[in-house]
């Protein structure tokens, strides 16, 4: 009788013992990731302001990170209006075959946009659930006078509790506008601090875009002074020249404020008398002024004021021109011209420059 095999056995152990293994594992514990239900006035977006007032949403890990996107998102809104209304703009324009000129605004509008700090944001809501954090930001989206008027509104001061302005700035279409709005006339104070031109009525200190800042240029003349130029629209590195009448005797300054706000002194208190003409510059020296751009810039609208006082007044703040260079970083100075212009009989001309194709 033969004897039995124990391979099945063997077998047999081998697989009881592969079950057993298996059976002695155990599974990696399944980790649920914690989900934070954001707050019904963020989900809903129902947060609401008046029809200029836009409502900007953000959240994140930290409030900074927040604010930050809710700030991203208004400067989006706003990109959108600004384009919403420039082709509002561009299809009138059709009709009238002027499209083409409008193509540097749009550019120009929304790179702005996207650049600046915005400012005067207000946090209308806030709330932390866990660990993320939600805001809600205001942003008042008006046209710079109606700003200024939305913003002194919220005091309690009179809208002009303070009157008197220089001649000059009563002629600009910010004045002209915000007396309108006003139906007064507010003294108005420019200010550049921090890289940053503001505008103020009263207490109320509105930040002025790169393009609002011209809304102070403005073109006059003077009965007393009379300046003009050879031409007022030109291409980068043409040459131009004024003439310059007094008619009454003074001392006799010209000074030329770029689209930035800086300043410089062309011709520094020069005394003249009545019906007596200077061209500026000198022909017999110079083949004339050039007409330049800052770095950067594809165009610019400067302002040249002329200014007869009866006395003698010191400018030696203002940087003189210079050859080699356009203004210093250390000249934007167009608010305290201004003021230290007070009582001059004062002609303007504003000049256009641009990039020749």
């Amino acid at each position: 009788m033969k004897v039995m095999s124990r391979k099945p056995a063997k077998l047999l152990q081998i697989l009881l013992l592969i079950a057993l293994c298996a059976c002695s594992k155990t599974e990696p514990p399944i980790i649920k990731q914690q989900v934070v239900q954001p707050p019904l006035w963020y989900e809903s977006r129902s947060v609401t302001g008046r029809e200029f007032e836009i409502i900007g949403y953000g959240e994140g890990n930290t409030q900074q990170e927040a604010t930050s996107n809710a700030r991203a998102n208004i400067a989006k809104q706003i990109q959108v209006r600004v384009k919403s209304q420039f082709d509002q703009k561009t299809e009138r324009k059709k009709l009238k075959g002027t499209v083409d000129s409008q193509k540097s605004e749009l550019h120009y509008s929304i790179h702005e946009v996207s650049e600046v700090e915005l400012d005067g944001l207000k946090v209308i809501v806030e709330q932390r659930v866990e660990s993320r954090f939600y805001v809600a930001l205001k942003y008042v989206h008006l046209p710079l006078a109606e700003k200024i008027k939305y913003e002194l509104e919220q005091t309690d001061e009179p809208p002009c509790l303070k009157t008197g302005n220089p001649a000059y700035m009563t002629q600009t279409p910010l004045f002209i506008k915000l007396k309108a709005a006003l139906n007064c006339e507010p003294a108005i104070g420019l200010v550049h601090k921090n890289g940053i031109w503001y505008v103020h009525v009263n207490s109320v200190m509105v930040r002025l875009l790169k393009a609002e800042l011209t809304e102070l240029w403005a073109g006059m003349d003077n009965e007393a002074v009379g300046l003009k130029s050879t031409a007022s629209m030109l291409d980068k590195g043409d040459l131009f020249h004024f003439t310059i009448q007094a008619n009454k005797r003074g001392y006799l300054s010209l000074f030329n404020v770029y689209n930035t706000g800086q300043t410089v002194l062309l011709l520094p208190g020069e005394q003249i008398k009545a019906g007596e003409k200077i061209v500026y510059p000198d022909l017999k020296k110079w083949d004339g002024l050039t007409a330049d751009l800052l770095p950067g810039q594809e165009e610019a609208k400067d302002l040249y004021l002329a200014a007869l006082c009866s006395d003698k007044r010191n400018f030696s703040r203002y940087e003189p021109i210079d050859d080699d260079k356009l203004a210093g970083a250390n000249t934007f100075q167009f608010g305290d011209l201004l003021r230290d212009l007070n009582g001059c009989d004062i002609s303007a001309k504003i000049i256009h420059v641009k990039k020749a194709n």
